[in-house]
C-alpha cells in the first residue's frame, strides 16, 4: 500500500480507529497517524475501509495507480486487470 487518506465525509464514527488503532486517530474526524507503516497494517486498514459506513477511506495499492475506496471490492491488486472496481493502470 503506498498511500491512504480520509475523503470529505467523514462522521467520526470510530469504526476505523476500533479496526486499526496503529493507523487512524478520530477527533471531530478520522485522520492516518503521520509516520505509520502502511505495510505493516496493510489488511487492518482494509478492513477499515471495507467497515466504514461513509466509503471515505481511500487507498492505492503498491503496484497500481488506481484509487480504492472502501466501497469498492477489496480484491488483491493482482486481480486489477479483471477488476471493474479499481480504475487505475497497472504500473
Amino acid at each position: 500500500m503506498k498511500n491512504l487518506s480520509i475523503n470529505p465525509g467523514c462522521i467520526a464514527c470510530g469504526a476505523c480507529q476500533f479496526i486499526a488503532p496503529q493507523v487512524f486517530h478520530v477527533t471531530d474526524i478520522s485522520r492516518v497517524k503521520k509516520g505509520v507503516d502502511l505495510q505493516k497494517y496493510e489488511q487492518a486498514i482494509k478492513e477499515a475501509a471495507k467497515q466504514c459506513p461513509v466509503g471515505v477511506i481511500a487507498y492505492k495499492h503498491q503496484s497500481c495507480s488506481g484509487q480504492r475506496q472502501s466501497s469498492d471490492s477489496l480484491q488483491s491488486c493482482s486481480d486489477c486487470k479483471r477488476s471493474k472496481k479499481c480504475r487505475g493502470k497497472r504500473e
